[in-house]
């Protein structure tokens, strides 16, 4: 709730580094804080170069689940070098500037961390080179047929050598996985995650855990992948979004965790950017 008893608001905003990148996101605050869509004001980074923060948008909060004042949730990142748009992952609790997040490629590998005195670390992606065109090949020249050779003469069987096992997800090399977390109810949210080699994490692998209520809900692995070049940090989950069964609608989510699946929390939102609940 807004400190002063009066209803919150919740804004969009977009922070510009001084090298042309971006991020935005929304935020909750009180009354009292004056922003205004278009409002702007200048943050310089660890290299002296000046960022800026917009307000881009705000309206009041509804209804008495008002989200805590300071809470900041990043949405997505660009890259103004490769001209890409990519998902990304990150909050703060203590207003613009409080803010760190995560970016992720198009396969959900991590592809840097930032925040807003220092821009997304790691190569983001190369955009498709222009194809140079193909050049004229001149007509091949006719030539003589080759002549009958002679069958070879036939070999005794070798006997058969059986095929190295293909390695598993988890043997060799850190892996990224995508996850379901499923209630009782049929609500579910799902996510990505970061595991070192010794999770044997496998797609199809189901755990299940009791909450304080005694309720059962169940963890699926849906698909287990080796990481790349840039392996994101063991036991990093994310939540991508939620579904909620009794209305069938899935809703924006926002949530993460450090210590592996069970450790995650988030926040869902409904399609204008309020808080709807807390859950983990």
């Amino acid at each position: 709730m807004a400190a002063d008893g009066s209803a919150g608001v919740v804004y969009t905003f977009r922070f510009t580094y001084g090298n042309g990148d971006f991020y935005e996101g929304f935020g909750y605050a009180d009354a009292a804080t004056g922003f205004a869509t278009g409002t702007q004001f200048d943050a310089v980074d660890q290299n002296g170069l000046t960022g800026t923060y917009q307000i881009t948008s705000i309206e009041a909060q509804g209804g008495d689940d008002q989200a805590p004042d300071g809470t900041v949730v990043i949405t997505n990142y660009f890259d103004a070098e490769t001209g890409l748009s990519l998902s990304a992952s990150g909050s703060g609790a203590g207003g613009l500037g409080s803010e760190a997040g995560h970016v992720f490629d198009q396969n959900g590998g991590l592809s840097g961390s930032f925040n807003n005195q220092s821009p997304a670390d790691a190569p983001l992606g190369t955009p498709p080179a222009a194809e140079e065109p193909p050049v004229a090949q001149e007509p091949p020249v006719a030539q003589e047929p080759p002549a009958a050779e002679e069958p070879p003469p036939a070999e005794e069987p070798q006997p058969e050598v059986p095929l190295p096992e293909p390695p598993q997800a988890g043997d060799g090399e850190p892996v990224v996985f995508a996850f379901t977390h499923e209630y009782t109810s049929g609500d579910f949210y799902e996510g990505f995650g970061y595991a070192d080699q010794a999770s044997g994490f496998a797609p199809g692998a189901e755990v299940q855990t009791v909450d304080e209520n005694g309720q059962i809900s169940t963890y699926r692995i849906t698909s287990v992948e080796p990481q790349g070049a840039e392996p994101g940090p063991a036991g990093l989950v994310v939540i991508t979004n939620y579904f909620d069964a009794e209305t069938a609608s899935s809703l924006p989510a926002s949530g993460s965790g450090s210590g592996g699946l069970g450790s995650e929390a988030g926040h869902v939102f409904d399609q204008s950017g309020a808080l709807v609940a807390s859950f983990n």
